[in-house]
């Protein structure tokens, strides 16, 4: 599996190969569950003291370079945030929204966004002791709209990653409001 991530930079970050450990993706369930129990949702590995080196290797062009680690993180997934309760797949009231919010807070999480999970894996760069990664789908203006001043609120971050041809398109983040959150600690893919 390949992982990668672009900060507000646009700069490409990381890739993981197919034997190594990956974070596993989350939708936010329909039910009536705000979320999954606390013992259903995975906790971090504790950082190691220092970044593990890989040993030396002759053939290596490389030399020095950090061993990949193995890092638990969920990672939810959100499309639509809605005012009212959404009719359809792939959205979430935001008052069912804020509630997750909530719980996350009130069991200790932080959210981080994919480059600092990817800094962890490959440099062993630390992370707060219960992280969780909140995504944004297609770059829908909801977002900005209802989830993002939640999450302001609550001091939270989160990545969205946007499809090219549709920013600044009618219903959709423009250039203006990327930067915005880019400024606000979010990360765009």
């Amino acid at each position: 599996m390949a992982l990668g991530a672009a900060g507000c930079t646009g700069q490409a970050s990381a890739a993981i190969s197919d034997g190594d450990a990956a974070a596993p993706t989350a939708s936010i369930p329909s039910s009536s569950a705000v979320l999954p129990s606390v013992e259903s949702v995975p906790t971090s590995v504790p950082a190691p003291s220092g970044p593990i080196l890989l040993p030396a290797d002759p053939t290596d062009d490389f030399p020095g370079r950090y061993r990949p680690r193995a890092v638990t993180v969920p990672i939810l997934l959100y499309h639509h945030v809605l005012a009212d309760t959404p009719p359809v797949r792939y959205t979430i009231s935001a008052q069912r929204f804020e509630q997750q919010l909530d719980y996350l807070i009130s069991h200790g999480y932080e959210t981080i966004t994919v480059q600092d999970l990817v800094d962890a894996i490959r440099t062993g760069a630390s992370l707060p002791r219960q992280p969780v990664v909140l995504t944004f789908d297609d770059g829908n203006k909801d977002l900005l709209e209802l989830a993002y001043p939640r999450m302001q609120a609550r001091g939270m971050v989160g990545v969205v990653y946007v499809v090219g041809n549709r920013i600044g398109v009618e219903g959709f983040l423009n250039a203006e409001s990327l930067q915005m959150l880019c400024n606000a600690g979010w990360e765009i893919g």
